[in-house]
């Protein structure tokens, strides 16, 4: 039975609670609780975790601004050499590009009557013809601007998902020539079923193709279908994959190892009956390729790790696309900038440090800059054992970084936000590029200007040789020299400078004769008048000077301009590492990270390196130390809550779950360690909390009911229904507590209803228990009735009197005045004679009883057991020995102050106790009892104290005295009478001085 009931009350309890940690765990294992966690990591990046913003990062932001200045992108790439030349200029220390130039651009040229002002201008002659000698290579001066200033990281983009490319409907991208590292044999072979099922009839057809052309490239569509007998839809179908892949075969296997080569050469093995000038797809995939190889080659020169460990331990990227080699070779070395976001949610928060690509490890763009910062050799990188952390050393040897890795090869990076300040255009440091663009602009404007000065003197030149065509052509020829040689870098022929100069002063001369001549002179027709005024205007520009004045004030404002922009982003950008990437909202380099959403790509790198050089990586906790977590979370939360009622253990609930987040939040802030099971404990603590509350709540509510009608038996309904309210479980299991018993009968009473019958007796009887019932209720007395009968206790452990043997014997006299009261009320009714004759006795002992619910299911009550109640009960009866209405014990007698009065009635042994005990009658209140009453007491205590002295013959004379006090004493009757039967038979000496019922 206590087993039974200690499940029900605990045992279910442990059980919810264990069931719920079991389930939260096995959530945990699959990764339901990762959204949350990541969620919560998140918060925690923004408002707990803090990392400052590096001081030597900055950002170049490619902005809207930017694309409203210079054009929209792509720009050309000049333009982007200018920048390079800039931010060199202003002393940046690291140029970090955060651009892939895969791309060839074509050569351009720059003619102002192709201009888009020229559609509105007048269109403007041009000294000198513009020829193919006058052509922009873009890609060379970008390459120059990348040289010059020796610090620039470029970047490459590849995927880092193996890919699979068995869709016959989409050919090979571009780029994919470390996905042939992976089809290509050690031997040279190619291996078609890399990219092509083998098992289809596509994929069969597939690689007979690429071993076609890998014996002859030069091969078309229908020799193809002839050499291998396909139909010339299948062929059409896998032509241009197959020529992709094969073309990256032929190049690989034609040059040179370790030697450079020339795209003729490479020609001229692959197609040797192919012209040089000859143009076919065949040749267009050959120098694709061609330029891909060399490009993925510059890509990876530099980079490299001999740990063979590290390759497999970290991300492959397939499908690169690397700059062009000549800017890679020019750059201080390749990044790669590919991120993918966490399939959870799509926030970006982790970063492959280095990528294998192709047989080579290379860093990813931040983590470029930070070993370039860091001096880190990334050739002696290592991986621990078990492929958990990268290790990095500098250059030195004096310095070690361990990072941890994922499964996937990635990081977790520290993101970085200004809590002041949370938008990513305030997270670091950030130059519009638009600012740094300026002075390049500004340059171009003076070179314009100074262009249309030369422009100017051209005009008055030729207007002056207008009928002389060969002494003009020898100016325009001087001319075209002199800018020839300045393009080209070298200084100008002496004499080609003074020649031009010469014929320029001589012009201005001529046009001071020609204005003068034409002073005063009227046009004889339009061409005539517009001579004229062409003169006036050249004479005012040049000879005058006012466009050689507006020129030099113009270029002198621009040039100052200019160096106060240097010295502005100088004071920004000497000695930083500068990040050039895109931010305009138009160019859709966007992600979300954990701080900010729709952020701009670029700020990844840098987190990347603000993360490394303040050595702040963090890191996630185990799965195993996670479930440890969630176990040591339920296991408290279910003690607690199964053992207190619920307002104790939500207090318990919120505390845990603070302390959870508590140690959570210090370890990501000051540790950077992330328990990713917090989600996941937090809940724990929280369902098993309800479900646990919700079981007790409905067991408990069902115990309560039972114990409310038990008690509703003994005291009110109200006062039941707050006991049970208020009270649990372990407050009606029975224990030992401090209590006074109070049994009241009423005299005669069966004799009484056997005369009325029982409706009578029902309604005599109702009466008086329903008064003494409201009068015992009143003292704080628990009841019940038996019969005529009643029983009462004071001071159960639910329903606390500290005052119990007093408010026994308070309700006692309550109880016969009560009675007296019911008499008089009745006096006048059809009941008088049966209410008049109602006798109430009572008997009351104070003692240690065992209080609680006794009994099973619906038949359990509260109620208490022990000598202390079977010896109340004899007191009851005892009256009728003593003639007496409401006998009390020593027990009780001594706990009541000195307001009441009572009468020693000396010892008394009721049957079936062997020990007897002091037996007192309570007289009544002391302002209620008169001194002849008073008096008659303490006589009689002297009889009883000589009884027990044995002094027979004294006390027969003090109850000869009290008889002359008190007649009709049932009491002095019973004392004299055993006072003359022990004088005649003394007692033994062992005499226990007791009055001994030998009835109940």
């Amino acid at each position: 039975m206590a087993l039974r009931q200690w499940w029900v009350r605990r045992g279910w309890g442990l059980a919810i609670g264990a069931a719920v940690t079991a389930a939260v765990i096995l959530a945990y294992a699959l990764g339901l609780f990762d959204r949350l966690s990541l969620a919560l990591l998140d918060y925690g990046f923004r408002h707990v975790a803090d990392i400052d913003a590096d001081p030597r990062i900055v950002l170049v932001d490619i902005d809207d601004p930017a694309l409203e200045r210079i054009g929209r992108w792509p720009w050309n790439r000049r333009d982007v050499a200018d920048l390079i030349d800039a931010l060199h200029e202003c002393g940046a220390g690291i140029i970090a590009m955060d651009i892939v130039f895969a791309e060839r651009q074509a050569p351009r040229l720059e003619h102002p009557s192709l201009s888009a002002a020229s559609v509105v201008d007048p269109p403007t002659t041009i000294l000198g013809d513009v020829s193919l000698d006058d052509a922009i290579h873009d890609d060379e001066e970008l390459a120059a601007a990348i040289q010059r200033a020796g610090n620039v990281y470029l970047a490459m983009f590849g995927k880092l998902a193996v890919p699979t490319h068995h869709d016959p409907n989409q050919p090979l991208a571009a780029g994919t020539l470390l996905l042939f590292d992976a089809v290509v044999d050690s031997a040279g072979g190619v291996d078609a079923d890399a990219v092509a099922p083998p098992d289809s009839e596509w994929g069969r057809g597939f690689r007979r193709i690429v071993e076609a052309l890998a014996l002859d490239f030069s091969l078309d569509e229908d020799a193809v279908a002839k050499r291998t007998g396909l139909t010339v839809a299948v062929v059409e179908r896998c032509m241009p994959r197959a020529r992709r892949l094969t073309a990256y075969y032929h190049v690989r296997r034609s040059r040179p190892q370790n030697r450079p080569s020339r795209f003729e050469d490479v020609l001229r093995a692959v197609l040797p009956s192919t012209a040089a000038d000859e143009q076919s797809s065949a040749r267009a995939e050959l120098r694709l390729a061609y330029d891909e190889v060399l490009a993925s080659e510059a890509a990876v020169n530099g980079w490299g790790c001999p740990d063979r460990a590290v390759h497999s331990a970290v991300a492959r990227a397939y499908d690169v696309a690397a700059p062009l080699a000549e800017l890679g070779r020019a750059a201080r070395g390749v990044a790669f900038v590919t991120f993918e976001a966490d399939s959870v949610d799509g926030v970006l928060r982790h970063l492959p440090l280095v990528t294998v690509v192709g047989h080579t490890v290379v860093p990813h763009l931040g983590f470029a800059v930070a070993c370039d910062l860091l001096r880190i050799d990334l050739a002696e990188t290592t991986v621990t054992p078990g492929g958990k952390s990268l290790e990095f050393v500098n250059q030195e040897g004096s310095r070690r970084w361990r990072v941890p890795i994922g499964p996937d090869g990635k990081t977790l990076i520290h993101w970085h936000i200004s809590s002041d300040r949370p938008s990513w255009d305030k997270s670091f440091t950030h130059v519009p590029a638009a600012r740094a663009m300026e002075i390049p602009l500004n340059r171009r404007a003076i070179r314009a200007n100074m262009d249309l000065l030369a422009l100017t003197r051209a005009r008055a030149v030729m207007l002056r040789f207008c009928d002389q065509p060969v002494a003009y052509d020898d100016y325009a020829q001087q001319v075209f020299s002199r800018n020839t040689a300045r393009r080209e870098g070298r200084p100008a022929e002496g004499d080609l400078e003074t020649g031009i100069k010469e014929t320029q002063r001589q012009t201005e001369a001529w046009l001071e004769l020609t204005r003068g001549e034409i002073e005063g002179l009227a046009p004889e027709d339009p061409d005539e008048a517009a001579f004229f005024e062409e003169i006036r205007t050249l004479h005012r520009q040049l000879v005058v000077g006012e466009l050689v004045r507006e020129v030099e004030a113009k270029n002198v404002a621009l040039q100052k301009r200019n160096e106060a922009l240097a010295e502005e982003l100088r004071a920004i950008l000497d000695g930083r590492a500068c990040f050039v990437g895109y931010t305009a909202t138009a160019l859709g380099d966007i992600v979300n990270s954990p701080v900010f959403q729709n952020m701009p790509g670029v700020l990844a790198h840098a987190n990347l390196l603000n993360t490394m050089l303040h050595d702040r990586f963090p890191r996630m906790s185990p799965r195993g130390l996670g479930m440890l977590v969630i176990v040591l979370g339920g296991v408290l939360i279910t003690l607690l809550t199964s053992r207190y009622g619920p307002r104790v253990s939500l207090l318990g609930v919120f505390v845990l779950m603070g302390l959870q987040l508590a140690i959570s939040g210090a370890a990501l802030r000051w540790r950077d360690y992330y328990v990713t099971s917090t989600v996941a404990a937090l809940f724990t603590v929280f369902v098993s909390w309800a479900f646990i509350t919700l079981y007790r709540q409905v067991v408990e509510q069902r115990q309560r009911r039972q114990i409310a009608r038990s008690l509703a038996r003994q005291t009110s309904p109200a006062i039941a229904a707050q006991i049970a309210r208020g009270a649990t479980e372990a407050d009606f299991a029975p224990r030992p507590a401090e209590v006074t018993c109070y049994f009241s009968d009423l005299q005669g009473f069966t004799s009484l209803s056997e005369a009325i019958g029982p409706e009578r007796t029902k309604e005599v009887l109702n009466r008086y228990l329903g008064t003494m019932s409201e009068v015992l209720l009143r003292h704080g007395g628990s009841s019940k009735f038996m019969g005529d009968g009643i029983f009462a206790y004071f001071n159960s452990p639910i329903w606390a009197c500290p005052q119990h043997p007093q408010a026994g014997c308070e309700a006692a006299l309550a109880c016969r005045a009560a009675l007296d009261r019911l008499k008089a009320a009745e006096a006048g009714g059809p009941n008088a004679k049966e209410f008049g004759s109602l006798v109430m006795r009572a008997g009351i002992h104070t003692g240690t009883v065992f209080a609680g619910s006794y009994g099973s299911g619906e038949r359990a009550e509260y109620t208490c057991i022990g000598d202390t109640v079977n010896l109340a009960a004899r007191l009851e009866p005892a009256n009728k020995v003593f003639g007496t209405t409401i006998l009390v014990s020593e027990a009780t007698y001594e706990g009541v102050d000195e307001d009441y009065v009572f009468r020693c009635l000396g010892r008394l042994q009721v049957k079936g106790k062997t020990r007897a005990v002091m037996v007192y009658e309570l007289l009544g209140q002391s302002n209620q009892v008169d001194e002849t009453l008073r008096q008659y007491a303490e006589a009689f205590a002297e009889s009883i104290f000589l009884f027990g002295q044995r002094r027979w013959d004294e006390a027969l004379r003090s109850l000869d005295k009290c008889a002359r006090l008190r007649e009709g004493d049932l009491a002095l009757d019973l004392y004299e009478s055993e006072i003359r039967r022990l004088r005649d038979d003394p007692p033994p000496p062992d005499w226990n001085r007791a009055i001994e019922l030998t009835t109940k």
